[in-house]
């Protein structure tokens, strides 16, 4: 049964939410235009804008601008983009006035345009909304036509919504259905839509009169539809244009109205809405503020005003905590909720200090300005106590006893338990400027020590009010107008107050009543001090004006310089120190709070991005924190966790190879040879604002160093070697650090990689073995050549030898055969002749022979010794001795040992004058070769010398000589060792007895 159901709405202010620290963006940041007409994240974070000038793509730190340009068709095709939708994948989608759709993928930067000019089946160049679903784009023409656009096959589909209800004029939004994609919500001008993808059906849903949120309304924009979200059941939260917001419960076909009775925004449209979390929404009213909507209690939320900020919203959108607002003429602001720390308040006049009593039943604020109080925060007291007569109130104190000390520039007031003043020591209104309090310290509830202008040090004995100055200035110190010169700080510890004037630290002992000065600082490093605080350990914090934090410790005197620019904090400048109950160290900077924890030196940041700026004091009660601004103040709890901040994080957008002008998307883990001159281009997302963030790069492969990147957003590397390389760029925030890398490699040229060395290598390699196969023939085919043309030599040389030699035996052989004619020895003639002849036939047989058989030397040698023993009248004997048969198969030159057994006959036997001549002619086969001896008992070669040169005759044997030669000639035709040697035989008395000669003929194995 359907129902109405009309709620009258209430609204609240809630101190819960916040939105301080938003961080404006504007065009002094690099925007391209103040006026952002819709804001959308990405998959990574990164914040894409629509402005009237074109596309802008924000990480927090650097604007990207994509924009129209007339001779480029790789630019966007028109710069007055009216809306973004982000597809879930990887890229952005935008609608243009009357250019059609753009595509920009959001890791590569490509951009693809849709519009008639290129498609011509497109439908609509001027689109009113959109919505993305995978491939498929649904959008509305401002004509009122439904669109469906698939980006794949570039085909487009008209759908019309009249056929379901004539009076559709204007489709202000589309909504894919979480739970059924099959379903499109399509917000109009007068009404809900439900559109069937697949059935390509449309059913309306409207509510009476009575059940309008504006039913007073006549125009058009009573109950105009103008976005919405839905939430976990399946249900929609629609902003109207006017009046409020409206649920829709899609299963029973209800509206609930939730109307607003806020009358400055009552005709405001609600222009965008996002989820805060499970329970919230955020309500973008345009050109207003941003309002929450509680969806347990069904009512709107408003910010505190001193949580306010103006920022004239056109639309938001939200990533993780995050909350980034487009604003219709102011820029981008970005916010997240989750890093606000504390609460905001503001106050009528400025807050000074927070005491609580002695037994915590009660607390109160010191309020300055003309007229300062006491303000109640805690307790039964009066809710504001009057110090009339004070100016510029410093700080108060509760006592012991009660009571209240309230310190000014100009005295002291004493409050008693009941909140009366009974107490007043206030100098003249005429008295000079040098002498007024600037702080104070009170001491054992019963000493206050008080510094003044004058740079000198009072101490009141609270008992009676009486004084004494426990230190003044020299009088002969000059004083330097650039600088302060009074006490700017002051503690306690252990019977010792420690107290600073400019760069000097002294000590003053409440007992003995002595001041000492305690050197600090050499010419070196010396600072002047703004702050102090002591803790435990003996331990005393040193807060300085240009070095940060120092660390003394009273028992060691040892000075350290703990906490600087360049370990934490973000400005070297200390305006205060304070410690709290948990031990940490609260430093106040011009621009953060930073927070240490003492033990294990972590350092964090309260700053812009937490609600925290503009901080001048910093005040700690037991269980509270106060930050002193003008005019308001912010306080957190201590025991409560500080905000945990989101770390920037380092990305690399895209590579460009210098050498081609191409880009490349980190997906590119391969480059070429000739793509080795690479800019790589980074960036930071940081919506923090932080000014504490070290950047720098390296290129692992290259070099190990970092390189900064502050102020930089690519890095260039020109003409890199083939190899592996890393990438990495690090982001620094106080003591934590983040990387991110991109490894590619650039490969080596092809004639420097393994196939084609060893294919080169083995082709040098098979063209030198052909060349040296090639040389090595034609050398063997010439050495052959040569050999053999040696051996024709030696050959023709041997037997040129062998010639000789024939001439040679004749001769001696025909002289022979004359004598015996001469002395009438016919028969002696006869058988020489014989033996002569047959010695003959067979010299002319061994003639054409190069190597005859032992065997056969030995029958011509035995022949040829018969022969000459005959022709000598049977001087001498001989004998021929074999060491084996196998001797006989042995090869030799022909004649070979002949002319060695002529010349022991001839010029060994012959002259003998005793008889009993012997030759001995022996065959020995070794396994080296063949031995060959000739041996003679005759006068031997000295006396056969002394002979010849007797009878004129020529030293040496033309015989031996031939010999020799046909040796060396065998020798260089077989390659064989062929030599002998002639050896004198003497006796014991040194007379000789014979010649030895001994052949080797090296033998085959």
């Amino acid at each position: 049964m359907k129902f109405r159901l009309w709620l009258l709405f209430f609204l609240s202010n809630v101190a819960l939410f916040a939105q301080r620290g938003l961080i404006q963006y504007s065009k002094e940041n690099g925007l391209i235009s103040n006026e952002i007409r819709d804001v959308a994240y990405d998959q990574n974070g990164f914040i894409w804008l629509a402005t009237p000038k074109g596309i802008e793509r924000f990480d927090g730190q650097r604007f990207i601008h994509f924009k129209h340009d007339p001779i480029d068709s790789s630019s966007i095709a028109s710069n007055d983009v009216q809306g973004l939708v982000f597809d879930g994948n990887k890229t952005i989608w935008a609608y243009t006035y009357n250019k059609g759709l753009i595509a920009i993928q959001t890791e590569t930067f490509d951009i693809v345009n849709y519009s008639k000019h290129t498609i011509p089946s497109f439908g609509s160049n001027r689109i009113n909304t959109m919505a993305v679903q995978n491939d498929i784009i649904w959008y509305a023409s401002a004509e009122g036509k439904l669109y469906s656009f698939n980006s794949k096959s570039k085909r487009t589909a008209q759908f019309s919504l009249n056929k379901f209800d004539s009076k559709v004029s204007r489709l202000n939004a589309i909504l894919i259905d979480e739970s059924d994609p099959n379903k499109l919500w399509i917000m109009s001008s007068n009404g809900l839509y439900r559109f069937g993808v697949k059935d390509r059906g449309g059913l309306p849903f409207k509510f009476k009169r009575s059940t309008d949120i504006n039913p007073e309304l006549t125009t058009s924009y009573r109950n105009e539809m103008v976005c919405c979200v839905q939430d976990s059941k399946g249900n929609l939260f629609i902003g109207l244009k006017k009046g409020g917001l409206l649920y829709f419960d899609q299963y029973q076909g209800l509206f609930k109205s939730f109307p607003i009775t806020l009358d400055d925004l009552r005709s405001s449209e609600i222009a965008s809405i996002q989820w805060r979390d499970p329970r919230y929404l955020y309500l973008c009213f345009l050109n207003k503020e941003i309002l929450l909507f509680d969806t347990n209690r069904k009512e709107y939320v408003r910010y505190e005003e001193s949580e306010r900020s103006a920022v004239m919203p056109f639309q938001i959108t939200k990533f993780d905590s995050q909350l980034a607002i487009a604003s219709s003429s102011a820029g981008l602001f970005v916010h997240d909720e989750s890093l606000i720390y504390g609460t905001k308040v503001k106050t009528e006049m400025q807050l000074h200090a927070v005491r609580y009593s002695l037994d915590r039943k009660s607390a109160y604020q010191l309020l300055g300005g003309a007229h300062p109080v006491l303000k109640r925060i805690l307790g039964s007291g009066p809710e504001t106590v009057s110090l009339n007569g004070l100016i510029d109130a410093k700080s108060f104190y509760y006592l012991k006893n009660g009571n209240m000390l309230v310190v000014g520039a100009n005295g002291l007031i004493l409050i008693d338990r009941s909140y009366k003043v009974v107490r007043k020591m206030l100098h003249s209104n005429h008295q000079s400027i040098d002498k007024r309090f600037q702080n104070s310290l009170l001491v054992e509830d019963s000493l206050l020590f008080v510094g003044t202008l004058d740079a000198s040090m009072i101490c009141f004995r609270l008992k009676d009010f009486s004084m004494r100055r426990i230190y003044s200035i020299s009088k002969q110190t000059k004083l330097d107008e650039t600088r302060e010169n009074f006490p700017l700080a002051m503690v306690y510890k252990h019977g010792m107050v420690y107290f600073s004037e400019n760069e000097q630290l002294y000590q003053y002992d409440i007992r003995s009543k002595k001041t000492e000065q305690i050197k600090l600082f050499n010419h070196e490093n010396t600072d002047q001090i703004t702050c102090l605080a002591i803790g435990a350990k003996q331990k005393l914090w040193i807060g300085t004006r240009a070095s940060g934090v120092w660390s003394y410790n009273l028992t060691s005197k040892k000075l350290v310089n703990v906490y600087n620019s360049f370990n934490g904090l973000q400005n070297d400048e200390v305006n205060q120190l304070t410690l709290d109950s948990k031990g940490r160290l609260w430093i106040l900077n011009p621009s953060c709070i930073a927070i240490v924890n003492i033990v294990t030196k972590k350092v964090q940041s309260l700053e812009r991005r937490n609600g925290i700026s503009d901080v001048f004091g910093i005040t700690i009660t037991p269980d509270s924190i106060y930050f002193l601004q003008r005019n308001s103040y912010v306080v957190g709890d201590v025991s409560k966790s500080l905000p945990v901040r989101k770390k920037a994080v380092p990305y690399i957008i895209q590579v460009r190879d210098m050498n081609g002008m191409n880009r490349f998307s980190t997906g590119k883990s391969k480059y070429s040879y000739d793509q080795n001159n690479l800019v790589f281009e980074f960036g930071i997302r940081d919506f923090s604002n932080s000014e504490n963030n070290l950047v720098s790069y390296r290129l692992l492969g290259l070099d190990d160093k970092w390189i900064n990147g502050n102020q930089k957003n690519e890095a260039l590397y020109h003409n890199l070697p083939s190899g592996k390389y890393i990438f990495q760029v690090q982001v620094v925030e106080g003591d934590e650090s983040t990387v991110i890398s991109y490894s590619f490699k650039i490969t080596r040229p092809f004639w420097r990689r393994w196939w084609f060395i060893t294919l080169s290598s083995l082709a040098i390699a098979f063209g030198i073995w052909f060349f040296m196969r090639s040389r090595i023939k034609r050398i063997q085919s010439t050495e052959q050549m040569k050999a053999e043309f040696s051996l024709q030599i030696n050959e023709m040389e041997s037997k040129a030898l062998r010639a000789q030699m024939n001439p040679h035996f004749l001769f001696n052989s025909l002289n022979s055969i004359r004598l015996f004619i001469l002395k009438d020895e016919v028969d002696n003639a006869a058988d020489y002749i014989a033996k002569f002849s047959k010695l003959l036939r067979m010299i002319l047989n061994y003639s054409r022979q190069d190597m005859i058989t032992v065997y056969d030397e030995i029958q011509s040698l035995k022949l040829y010794l018969e022969f000459e023993r005959l022709r000598f009248d049977q001087d001498f004997d001989f004998d021929l001795q074999i060491d084996g048969q196998e001797v006989l198969d042995c090869q030799i030159p022909p004649m070979i040992i002949q002319p060695f057994i002529e010349n022991a006959i001839w010029h060994g036997l012959m002259p003998r004058t005793e008889e009993g001549g012997k030759i001995r002619v022996s065959f020995q086969k070794q396994l080296s070769g063949l031995y060959v001896m000739v041996q003679d008992n005759g006068i031997g070669r000295e006396k056969a010398k002394e002979n010849n040169r007797k009878r004129s005759l020529k030293e040496g044997s033309v015989g031996l000589q031939i010999t020799k030669d046909r040796l060396r000639s065998l020798t260089l035709r077989t390659k064989r060792q062929n030599e002998f040697e002639i050896e004198d035989l003497i006796d014991e008395n040194g007379r000789a007895i014979g010649t030895l000669v001994t052949l080797y003929f090296e033998m085959l194995n």
